[in-house]
C-alpha cells in the first residue's frame, strides 16, 4: 500500500442511483489510487435524526453485494454511523420515540435525544449491529455524541437533574445549575464539576454499548470516533484517560478530529481550524491511537471551496504528521462525482508530491515553534461562561511565527486564557520554569493561583479610567517601533473591560508599552518584560484574547516585532525560523541529517520572494509537484534568506535543508 493510499475517502451509497453512484465510486478510486472508504450510513439531508430501524436493516443489506465488490478490488471498507443521538434535525420525537434533549436554556433540542432516554441503548444496539454484520474494518461514530449540541449544552431534562441533584447531594433546578455553569469564576464549584462529570459517564457508557454492540457480531472491526473540535471537545471527555480506558480493550481505537473549515469564509481561521488535530494529538498522548483529521468541503462542490484550499489542507496535515486524512468531497445524495472533475485531477496530479513529503516526515512527527498551552478539560471551569482563547493558533501563525505541537519538549511557551487554572500546582510549576508569554487572562488566572509574585505582580484590579490607546516605550523588544501608538482601535470604547486591566507590578519589571488617555497620560502599564530572582522570565500582554478588538492590538508588525524578541529573550535563543511575509504561516520539522521547512501564503496576494529568518544547516532544496528535489535559490541577508521562488496565493512550499555530507 503506497503513502497515499493512506488517505480515507466518506461517501454515500443509498437507494437511488445505486448502481450509478457506486461506478463513480471506482473511477475514482482507481484514478486516484485510495484504498480506503468508509460508508455513510444515512445521508445528512432529507432525512430526520432518527431513521426507522428498518431503514437501516435495509440499506445494510442493500451495501452488502457492494462492500464485497470493493473488497475484492482491494479496498479498505468501513462504515459511518452519521446518527446515533441525532445530530441538527429532530423532526418527530413520536415517531421515534426517544426524548428530546434538554438545552441548559431548558427548551427541547432541535437535534437530538437524550443520552439516557428509556429507549435508546437497545435502538443504537440494533442499528450498530446491522453493519457489524457486514464485517467492516471499522465503524466510525460521527460527532452527535457530545456535550454541546447545536451550540448548546445538554442534558439539563428532568432525569438528568434528578441524576445530577443524587450526586451532589440536594434538589436542584434547571435555572440553578445554568448559573453555577455559566456564572462561577475561577473557583472550584462542585456543581458544575456534577455537572461535566455526568456528561462524561453518559457519553463513555453510549461508546461503550457501541463497542460491545459491534464486537459482539465481528470481533475484528474497530471502532473509531468522531470528535468536535477544541476548545468543544474539553466539555465532554478528557481524550487521554478516554483512550487510555478504551484502547487496551480495543473498545475504540481510531478517531477522526475535525479542521472546521468545511467552507472558505474568514481567511484568518485557517491556522486556527487547521491546527485542531495537533490539539488533540496532545490531549490523547498515544501513539497507538490512529488519529484521521477531516477534510469536508460541506456543502461540496467548488462554489463553497477550492481546490487551493482543500490542497492546503492535506498538506498541512501532511507536514504535522498526519497520514490519514477522511476526505468529505462529495454530495450525500445523487450529485455526480463527475462534477468534481477539478477535485479529482487535483488529488491525481499531486500523487507523487504527497507521498514525497510522507517519506520526509514521518507520522506523528511533531513541528517546533511556539507552544500555546491548552488544557484537555479547558470548558469544565471556563470563567465567564464559555470564553475560550483559540485565537492566537491563528494570530501567531499568520505573524510567520511557527507554532511547536510537541508540548512536553517545547522551549517557548505562550499561556493564554484561563486553560491554565486547571493544572495543578506542579504543573504549573514546569510551565514557568521555561518562561512564557502570557495574555491578561492567564495572568489573572496565575494570580487566582498564587503565583502572581512569581510573574511580577502585585495585584490586578480593573481600569476604570478612560484611555485612548497603547503607546509602545523606548524599550529594546520594540526596536523601529519605539515610540508608536499599537493600534487605531485599542481604545475603552471599543474594548471590553473584561479585556483590560490595571496591574501593579514590582519595581523591576520593565514596561514594553504602556495604556495612555487623550492627553497622552499613563493610565496602566501595557506589555511588561519581568525576571525574577530565580531567572525565569516573562512578558504580561495587556489585554485578554476573548474581545471584539484585541485581534487589531496582535495583528500587526508592531506586537510580531515585540512577540519574536520577547520570546528569544524568555527562553535564551532565538525562535527556530520566522517569516517576515505578511500571512506566511511557517512549520518546522527537524530531523537528524535535514530540517523540513513548509511555508504557506495564506494572503490573496502572490508573494515574489519570500523571506525567512533562518540559518540554513547545508543545502536548500524544494519539493516539486513531481515528487523530487531541486536546488533551491536564495540570497543570503545576514540574517535573513530571499527565497527566489513566487509562491501563489493559498500555496504551499516545502524546503528541505540537507546537512553537508
Amino acid at each position: 500500500m503506497n503513502d497515499l493510499a493512506n488517505m480515507v475517502l466518506r461517501y454515500y451509497i443509498g437507494f437511488e442511483k445505486t448502481n450509478e453512484r457506486f461506478d463513480m465510486l471506482v473511477n475514482f478510486l482507481e484514478r486516484t489510487g485510495i484504498k480506503r472508504v468508509i460508508l455513510f450510513s444515512a445521508p445528512f439531508v432529507e432525512g430526520n435524526s432518527f431513521f426507522p430501524e428498518e431503514y437501516y436493516q435495509k440499506h445494510a443489506q442493500m451495501l452488502k453485494p457492494y462492500i464485497e465488490k470493493l473488497k475484492n478490488y482491494g479496498v479498505d471498507v468501513g462504515i459511518n454511523m452519521l446518527y446515533t443521538i441525532g445530530h441538527c434535525f429532530y423532526a418527530d420525537e413520536n415517531e421515534s420515540g426517544f426524548r428530546r434533549a434538554v438545552t441548559i436554556d431548558g427548551e427541547n433540542s432541535r437535534g437530538c435525544a437524550c443520552p439516557r432516554d428509556e429507549h435508546i441503548d437497545e435502538y443504537i444496539k440494533k442499528i450498530y449491529q446491522y453493519y457489524a454484520a457486514l464485517n467492516p474494518s471499522v465503524i466510525f461514530a460521527d460527532d452527535d455524541i457530545r456535550a454541546i449540541s447545536m451550540g448548546q449544552l445538554i442534558c439539563f431534562c428532568p432525569k438528568h437533574i434528578k441524576m445530577i441533584s443524587q450526586r451532589v447531594g440536594r434538589e436542584l433546578t434547571c435555572g440553578e445549575i445554568k448559573k453555577h455553569i455559566t456564572e462561577s469564576g475561577y473557583e472550584d464549584d462542585s456543581i458544575r464539576n456534577v455537572y461535566f462529570e455526568q456528561m462524561k459517564y453518559d457519553i463513555n457508557r453510549l461508546f461503550c454499548i457501541i463497542a460491545d454492540s459491534i464486537h459482539e457480531i465481528s470481533q475484528e472491526t474497530e471502532i473509531g470516533i468522531m470528535t468536535t473540535s477544541y476548545p468543544n471537545v474539553t466539555a465532554d471527555r478528557d481524550l487521554k484517560e478516554f483512550f487510555d480506558e478504551m484502547l487496551p480493550q480495543k473498545k475504540i481505537t481510531r478517531i477522526r478530529t475535525g479542521m472546521d473549515f468545511y467552507r472558505e469564509g474568514e481567511i484568518i481561521a485557517i491556522p486556527q481550524n487547521f491546527s485542531h488535530p495537533a490539539i488533540q494529538r496532545e490531549f490523547i498522548d498515544n501513539p497507538s491511537v490512529e488519529i484521521q483529521p477531516e477534510i469536508e468541503n460541506d456543502t461540496y462542490g467548488l462554489y463553497q471551496k477550492s481546490n487551493s484550499i482543500t490542497r492546503l489542507q492535506l498538506i498541512w496535515c501532511l507536514t504535522n504528521g498526519f497520514r490519514n486524512m477522511q476526505l468529505n468531497l462529495f454530495d450525500l445524495i445523487d450529485y455526480p462525482v463527475a462534477n468534481y472533475e477539478e477535485i479529482t485531477e487535483m488529488l491525481v496530479s499531486d500523487t507523487e508530491y504527497r507521498n514525497a513529503i510522507t517519506h520526509l516526515i514521518p507520522e506523528n512527527h511533531r513541528t517546533e515553534g511556539v507552544s500555546i498551552f491548552a488544557h484537555p478539560r479547558a470548558l469544565t471551569k471556563r470563567k465567564n461562561g464559555f470564553l475560550f482563547s483559540a485565537n492566537w493558533y491563528s494570530w501567531l501563525q499568520m505573524m510567520g511565527i511557527p507554532v511547536c505541537t510537541d508540548k512536553k519538549s517545547a522551549e517557548f511557551i505562550f499561556l493564554t486564557g484561563d486553560d491554565v487554572v486547571l493544572c495543578d500546582d506542579e504543573e504549573i510549576d514546569q510551565l514557568l520554569k521555561k518562561g512564557a508569554v502570557i495574555d491578561l487572562r492567564a495572568a489573572k488566572s496565575l494570580v487566582y493561583r498564587g503565583f502572581g509574585e512569581r510573574i511580577g505582580i502585585k495585584k490586578i484590579e480593573p481600569l476604570t479610567e478612560i484611555f485612548a490607546g497603547e503607546r509602545f516605550t523606548d524599550h529594546d523588544f520594540n526596536e523601529e517601533y519605539k515610540g508608536c501608538h499599537n493600534s487605531h482601535y485599542f481604545n475603552s470604547s471599543l474594548i471590553s473591560k473584561d479585556c483590560v486591566a490595571k496591574i501593579t507590578y514590582y519595581d523591576s519589571a520593565k514596561p514594553a508599552s504602556r495604556l495612555i488617555n487623550h492627553k497622552h497620560e499613563t493610565v496602566a502599564p501595557g506589555a511588561v518584560a519581568y525576571e525574577n530572582k530565580d531567572g525565569e522570565r516573562f512578558f504580561i500582554l495587556p489585554s485578554a484574547d476573548d474581545g471584539a478588538f484585541v485581534f487589531f492590538t496582535a495583528m500587526n508588525p508592531k506586537r510580531r516585532r515585540q512577540l519574536i524578541n520577547a520570546f528569544s529573550w524568555i527562553a535564551h535563543k532565538p525562535l527556530p525560523i520566522y517569516a517576515d511575509n505578511e500571512r506566511m504561516c511557517v512549520n518546522i520539522n527537524r530531523r537528524n541529517q535535514f530540517n523540513v521547512i513548509t511555508l504557506f501564503n495564506l494572503s490573496c496576494d502572490e508573494v515574489k520572494s519570500p523571506i525567512l529568518h533562518y540559518k540554513p544547516i547545508g543545502c536548500l532544496k524544494y519539493l516539486s509537484n513531481d515528487g523530487r528535489l531541486y536546488s533551491l535559490s536564495y540570497t543570503d541577508l545576514n540574517d535573513r534568506l530571499m527565497i527566489e521562488k513566487k509562491m501563489r496565493a493559498f500555496e504551499a512550499l516545502v524546503i528541505v535543508d540537507e546537512r553537508m555530507k
